[in-house]
């Protein structure tokens, strides 16, 4: 089958496209009847004339449970269209909806959040994609499409990074970074094919993952190819590839900047990967050395991640990582108020990465159905699905906490030799505490430093005491044992220091919902 190179409506997860030109206007029959979208993918006469060759590289067909957003000119609702998988696998698919006159269509569904009335849309341009051999992932390809004259028009928004790697080892992970453009978060999609990213710190990141699932074994002949959809643009960039063993390759950088069309593919020279012998922590865009502490309650060695979940270096408030609510793989920014949103959601719908910038509120009690129906809600000491810690670590059990800390037992407020004490760290730019599992009377620079990064409450969504206490989340089930512990300190008006002291609780029916910190540990 040959295929036209618009990126018509909806891919594959196994056979999704990258791009080809900036003319791509597909030859999409639509027609509505009673709510629904007949779309068909027909491959043009003149290849040449109408620029849609793919050259045989990929082939463009439906998937199933796809689904777009279609809305009127001028609208200010999203209306949702399905497939009815009857053509899965194939060039041809119907969707169904409610009936009206649309004037736009958006792919993918789930990454669309809103219209604005001047036909701007609010996306969710995903910040980790899923690998898939020899294209790219279901949903990482944005696309839109005008309804005109009975047909859809569609375009690819993005660009296609073609990476060609050789080498020893498996890849559990690949970085991409700029300087200087914005490759993933929070946007505005115009009618014009623009993305415009959300200028917010913590909305948008300088960076997409490529999520390579149980991982992709490298040769050291052939070139493995390797798809990332990413921005149009002009800019450099820099790759990072991560092993299974969570180990790290040098950097491979671009000095100069490259052009990105949307629509077309991005081929870059092959070249060998090495992974380095040195473990690292890897989260997002940082990776720095772990920390090794000897408990002084067991006598063991363990090893902390260096920084929260969610560190971001590039402002202030990133430093203290993000902030979870129970069983979510993906947090949300400190610093600032999220609405809650009240719909409610599973464990799945809360750890969907278009989801990534929704704080839930509306059920908060022990009996909720998301509390119930999703398994596990909490963090357990093995490693889940579910697990925020990058490939290699885990979130902790409430007994590594204690050794971390230096508690002899739950209620005990034993650290350091005292329960108290003033102190006069402000690291990296934020106020928090050593933790050294209780070796020494003294506070080493060599021990966890865990950020006091407050927490966000369920009814307002606020990120409140910021600097002020934080809590660090555990892995446990429901709950008992408990499930989390707090890190409290008040700040002098002056930053002349802070007053510490800590306590160890238990999650309730209500604080399920609040959201806090998370410090991996090493599987």
């Amino acid at each position: 089958m040959k295929t036209s190179n618009y990126f018509i409506l909806l891919m594959m997860a196994s056979a999704i496209v990258g791009a080809c030109s900036k003319q791509e206007t597909s030859d999409l029959q639509e027609t509505k009847k009673q709510g629904v979208l007949s779309a068909s993918i027909s491959q043009p006469a003149d290849e040449d004339a109408t620029k849609t060759s793919l050259n045989g590289e990929l082939d463009v067909v439906w998937s199933d449970d796809d689904a777009i957003a279609v809305f009127a000119d001028g609208a200010t609702t999203l209306v949702k269209y399905t497939s009815d998988n009857t053509g899965t696998g194939t060039t041809k698919a119907t969707f169904t909806g409610d009936a009206g006159t649309y004037a736009y269509a958006y792919y993918p569904y789930k990454g669309a959040n809103s219209v604005d009335g001047s036909n701007k849309i609010s996306v969710v341009i995903p910040r980790v994609q899923t690998y898939a051999a020899n294209t790219f992932g279901q949903f990482d390809m944005p696309m839109l499409a005008t309804i005109a004259a009975d047909k859809l028009n569609f375009t690819n928004l993005m660009a296609v990074l073609k990476l060609q790697l050789t080498g020893t080892g498996t890849v559990s992970r690949i970085i991409v970074m700029s300087k200087t453009q914005k490759l993933s978060g929070k946007a505005v999609v115009a009618t014009d094919g623009s993305i415009t990213f959300d200028a917010t710190d913590g909305m948008s990141y300088n960076w997409v993952e490529l999520d390579c699932g149980a991982g992709v074994a490298l040769s050291s002949g052939e070139a493995t190819p390797f798809l990332i959809a990413v921005p149009a643009g002009d800019y450099a960039f820099t790759v990072r590839v991560v092993s299974t063993e969570s180990k790290v390759a040098s950097d491979k950088s671009v000095a100069s900047a490259k052009t990105f069309t949307a629509n077309k593919i991005k081929k870059m020279a092959s070249y060998a990967v090495a992974f380095g012998g040195t473990v690292k922590y890897v989260d997002g865009a940082y990776v720095g050395d772990p920390v090794v502490i000897k408990s002084k309650i067991d006598g063991e060695y363990y090893t902390w991640a260096p920084v929260n979940v969610g560190y971001d270096a590039s402002y202030t408030y990133g430093k203290y990582g993000k902030v979870f609510q129970a069983g979510r793989k993906y947090g949300q920014r400190v610093g600032i108020t999220i609405i809650p949103t009240t719909e409610d959601r599973d464990a799945a719908a809360g750890s969907d990465i278009f989801n990534e910038f929704k704080f839930y509120s509306a059920s908060f009690a022990e009996g909720a159905s998301w509390l119930v129906s999703a398994v596990p809600q909490y963090y357990n000491a093995g490693k889940t699905e579910y697990d925020p810690c990058p490939v290699g670590w885990r979130a902790p059990s409430f007994d590594e906490l204690k050794k971390l800390m230096g508690y002899v037992n739950a209620s005990s407020s034993y650290h350091n030799g005292r329960s108290s004490s003033t102190r006069h760290d402000k690291v990296d730019g934020v106020w928090g505490f050593y933790f050294d599992g209780g070796q020494t009377t003294n506070d080493p620079v060599s021990g966890v430093y865990l950020p006091v990064a407050g927490m966000r409450t369920r009814q307002t969504g606020a990120s409140n005491n910021l600097g002020q206490n934080g809590a660090i989340m555990m892995g446990c089930n429901r709950i008992t044992p408990p499930s989390w512990g707090m890190i409290q300190s008040q700040t002098a008006s002056s930053d002349a220091g802070v007053t510490y002291n800590e306590t160890l609780s238990a999650f309730t029916g209500q604080t399920v919902a609040q959201a806090f910190s998370i410090r991996c540990i090493k599987e």
